[in-house]
This record gives C-alpha cells, structure tokens and sequence, in this order.
C-alpha cells in the first residue's frame, strides 16, 4: 500500500543572523502523520535556476532547523518530508544572505557623563 506524503511550505520566516553566519530556517507541515522526519537541504547560490543541493541535516523530527556555521554568501534552502520510507517531492525554496564582511562601526560618538553632587550640611 502506498502512503501519499504531502507537500510542506517553508514559512515565511526565514530568518538569519548575519554576524554569526547561523541559518534558522523553519517550516509549516500541515499534513503529514505523526512520526514523520524531515530532510533539509542546502545549495550553496541563489534558489534562481536550477541549484544543487545536499542534505544537511536528516531525521529532523520538529519543523525548524538551525545551519550554524555559515560562511559568508547566498543560500538556498527546501525541505523533504519522509514517512514510512517515502520521501515527499521538496517544498518550495527559500533564500537567505549571509554578510560577506563585518558592519562598518558608528562613528563621532559621543559620551555623556552626569555627575550627581550632594551636599550635606550638618
């Protein structure tokens, strides 16, 4: 008997930290039967096209996943759900850009200082 895999969407979330390089990319899994795992995939350029991705992370049992060392570029990510030996077709793709180089620091800063003086008078 085959089992029918549903389709998930990424949320619209995607979120990334540029600083650190780390890829939080969540997902929204609506139809799928308990026990189900997830496969999340990785192309190393934009989703434009036709990337090639790799597995990163397999037997993901929630819908988010964290991609902790990401060196500066342009991602593209999807999802796979899998279930009783089955692999679903992937989700849609989502991006994320993780800064090349370091935030320019503010300049002209200034301090302020308040000095509180008390007086006591026996």
């Amino acid at each position: 008997m085959n089992r029918i895999i549903g389709l998930m969407a990424l949320a619209a979330g995607l979120s990334w930290a540029q600083t650190t390089g780390r890829v939080d990319v969540s997902w929204k899994d609506l139809v799928n039967p308990p026990g189900r795992t997830f496969i999340v995939e990785r192309a190393d350029s934009a989703c434009a096209g036709t990337p090639t991705f790799v597995q990163k992370a397999t037997g993901i049992t929630a819908t988010n996943w964290t991609d902790p060392a990401v060196p500066g570029g342009t991602y593209c990510y999807r999802v796979k759900a899998v279930y009783g030996g089955l692999t679903s077709d992937p989700s849609n793709t989502a991006a994320a850009v993780i800064a090349t180089t370091k935030p320019v620091p503010p300049t002209e800063a200034t301090v302020t200082v308040t000095v509180t003086i008390v007086v006591v008078i026996p």
